[in-house]
Order: C-alpha cells, then sequence, then structure tokens
C-alpha cells in the first residue's frame, strides 16, 4: 500500500510541477496581478515545491506524518483546471455595420 501511495504523490507531484512550469510559460502573474512580476512568481512557488518534495520524503521515510501533509495536497489538486480560454484571452475582432 506505502508503494502505491508513492506512486500516486510522486505522478501527482509530477504534474502540478510541469503545471507551475507551463503557467511560468504563460506568465500566469500577469492574469492573476501578482506583485512583483516574474520575481514574485518564483518566491511563491519555491516552498511550494519544497512542500512538495518534503511530502515525497516522508512518504518514502513511512513517517507518520505523511497523511498530514498528503491531504491538504490531494485536495488542493484536485481542484479541476480553468479550461485553456479561459486562462488566455481571446482576441476580439471588430464588427462592422452591416450595408442597409
Amino acid at each position: 500500500m506505502t508503494d502505491l501511495l508513492l506512486w500516486l504523490y510522486l505522478a501527482n507531484s509530477v504534474l502540478l510541477i510541469n503545471h507551475e512550469i507551463d503557467s511560468a510559460y504563460w506568465k500566469e502573474w500577469e492574469l492573476f496581478n501578482l506583485p512583483g512580476g516574474i520575481t514574485g512568481f518564483l518566491l511563491l512557488h519555491f516552498p511550494l515545491l519544497l512542500f512538495i518534495l518534503w511530502g515525497l520524503i516522508l512518504i518514502s521515510r513511512h513517517s507518520c506524518q505523511r497523511s498530514f501533509q498528503s491531504e491538504p495536497f490531494s485536495v488542493v489538486k484536485s481542484e479541476p483546471p480553468l479550461p485553456p480560454d479561459k486562462l488566455v484571452p481571446t482576441p476580439s475582432f471588430p464588427t462592422f455595420p452591416r450595408s442597409l
């Protein structure tokens, strides 16, 4: 059972880290109006990555703290992602009046 938990946590972590890399590519700090630009965005994500990797270490060591770490992480990750059209604004084209 512990091996299954380890692999599920690892797969979930890889997906989350991949999403965070992708969010840096799409400049999500501008989307959410986060102060500090890319620097603030990276400083916000360093503790998140540390938290994820620390949880992986706790699971691999069969620590009793692992459930306290993995439960909030699974709740945060289980939230459905936004569709791409909500993340990237679609260009609006001008409409011209029709001739009568």
